[in-house]
């Protein structure tokens, strides 16, 4: 009888010290929850600490192996804008984002589903998740992005 409690203590020992894996994700994105992709991230930073939190690689975000998380995403920490009713420009252009020069015309935050900020290098935009499509998007299109292509201005419709 000694020796069954014996094993069962030591068992309920180990399982408890296999089964705690010692990370805590209170401070991780809600996506570790369930499945992560790259584009559930701003910033590789922040899917570096996924990576980093779960070496595994359990949510692939290091493809090529070499150790770093969702290496097409812009390098940098989170900007996220004050909540305001329209952030100043020079604040949105000093943390390096050009789509929010004029500000966050909806307060668009990363914690409302249904005004959800998402920011890319090319562009941002506020996320409805409840209908399904974005509130609004902004980007910057200048001559740089035309390319040397001869454009055409002849749109009549043929009839």
């Amino acid at each position: 009888m000694t020796i069954y409690i014996f094993r069962l203590i030591l068992i309920l020992i180990l399982l408890l010290t296999g089964c705690s894996t010692g990370i805590s994700t209170s401070d991780l994105p809600t996506c570790t929850s369930s499945d992560c992709n790259c584009s559930d991230f701003a910033t590789q930073e922040e899917a570096q600490r996924v990576l980093d939190a779960f070496p595994d690689d359990r949510y692939k975000l290091d493809r090529d192996g070499n150790g770093l998380a969702c290496e097409s995403l812009a390098r940098g920490k989170k900007t996220t804008t004050p909540n305001k009713a329209m952030p100043k420009a020079s604040s949105a252009i000093a943390s390096g984002n050009v789509n929010l020069k004029y500000g966050n015309p909806s307060n668009a935050n990363l914690k409302d589903t249904n005004n959800y900020l998402l920011e890319r290098p090319q562009y941002t935009l506020s996320y409805n998740c409840k209908t399904g499509i974005p509130n609004w998007v902004s980007w910057q299109l200048n001559r740089d992005w035309l390319g040397s292509v001869d454009r055409s201005d002849d749109f009549r419709p043929d009839v």
